[in-house]
């Protein structure tokens, strides 16, 4: 029994040998194959080229657009800052003009600075001091007489001219004042066009008598204020020679003034009734044809109820009653593009705002308002108080 047993027992640990090698070889297997290198799918993190170039176009849109409105802006404010320093510098030009005209004795209508009016021994005659047969020359070919009148200055301190002895008791001679539009290209000036002022003095600053000077109140010549240079009879007086502008060189009172032509240009549009207009329809000529951008209306009262006899002594002048004009165009300033502007002779191909519509319509926004003042001139001569017994 006892061997039996013995053999029994052998098989069975054999059996569990081979039971275990079995079992071993499948854990073997089973770890190779599960320990065989795997091949692992990874995502990668970011944009693609298309996504970095359409959001690129889009960043670019919204960047240009946000410039576009920054220039725009910028451009605009520059423009409005233009545009009102011209209307500053037109509003102290009017202003210097409408303080000097009330200081005025005599203002000339715009034909009696011209062309003139009636004839010799009416009391209405006056020969145009530029146009006519006043004779007085105008200061270059690219001016235009806009208004002139007679004012009274002090005698320089320093006179020692004979002739200083005849106005030492009244202390003051007579100016002949003349405002002008000027519209020459000069480097100095950025303005399509500028007002200068011209003086023709008694006595210059030196003391001395510039040049032939005839006195427009010397009576016993026959002149007149509103005949000179010639009288009232329309003759020239003894020894008196073409009077001139002794100073080459005017003073520029303001620039960057309009010079651009008006639509459908006539006086009964700036002056109310009975008021005269200055300069002139007939001195618009040549580059000032149509160009009514500076202009004053002239009342005078005196013309229709004065006698022959008054005007030749200077009697019965009265006050006179001013309406200046004065219009700007900041077209050269700084900030301002030309080509938004008027362009007489624009190159070839280019264009503006206005090319298109002609010279005649140069509506434009560089045009600007005109800004009008009122004056009572204060200075008369001869005037006789009213009678308020009657």
């Amino acid at each position: 029994m006892i061997p039996i047993q013995k053999a029994l027992k052998w098989i069975q640990n054999l059996c569990l040998i081979n039971r275990l090698s079995s079992n071993c070889q499948a854990s073997v297997a089973r770890s190779r194959l599960t320990n065989k290198p795997r091949l692992v799918e990874t995502k990668t993190a970011g944009f693609t080229l298309i996504e970095l170039l359409i959001s690129a176009l889009i960043a670019g849109l919204i960047v240009s657009g946000l410039l576009g409105i920054v220039v725009e802006l910028v451009s605009t404010n520059r423009r409005e800052l233009a545009r009102s320093e011209t209307m500053r510098d037109m509003g102290i030009a009017a202003e210097f003009m409408s303080n000097e005209l009330r200081e005025a004795i005599y203002v000339y209508t715009g034909k009696c600075l011209w062309e003139g009016q009636s004839s010799p021994g009416q009391t209405d005659y006056c020969p145009g001091l530029f146009g006519g047969d006043g004779g007085l020359e105008l200061p270059d070919d690219n001016s235009l007489p806009l208004i002139a009148f007679w004012k009274l200055d002090p005698i320089p301190e320093n006179c020692e001219d004979p002739d200083c002895n005849l106005y030492k008791l009244s202390g003051r001679t007579y100016t002949l004042v003349v405002y002008f539009l000027n519209n020459k290209e000069d480097d100095k000036w950025d303005g399509r066009a500028r007002i200068t002022r011209w003086a023709m003095k008694r006595f210059n600053e030196k003391g001395k008598k510039s040049g032939e000077f005839s006195d427009p109140l010397d009576v016993s010549s026959g002149l007149t204020l509103q005949t000179w240079p010639r009288t009232a009879d329309g003759n020239t007086p003894p020894g008196a020679q073409r009077p001139r502008f002794g100073d080459p060189n005017p003073d520029v009172l303001v620039d960057f003034v309009d010079d651009t032509q008006d639509v459908n240009l006539g006086t009964e549009r700036e002056c109310p009734a009975q008021y005269e207009v200055t300069p002139s329809l007939e001195s618009l000529k040549g580059d000032f044809e149509g160009v009514r951008s500076v202009y004053a209306c002239v009342l005078d009262e005196t013309k229709s109820t004065r006698t022959v006899q008054q005007l030749q002594k200077n009697e019965a002048n009265q006050n006179q009653k001013v309406i200046l004009a004065v219009r700007g165009n900041p077209e050269g300033r700084y900030g301002l593009d030309r080509r938004s502007c008027s362009q007489d002779n624009p190159a070839t191909g280019e264009k503006n705002l206005s090319t298109e519509l002609g010279k005649d319509t140069q509506q434009t926004t560089c045009r600007l308002a005109s800004i009008k003042t009122e004056v009572l001139n204060r200075g008369t001569v001869n005037k006789q108080p009213m009678d308020l017994g009657k």
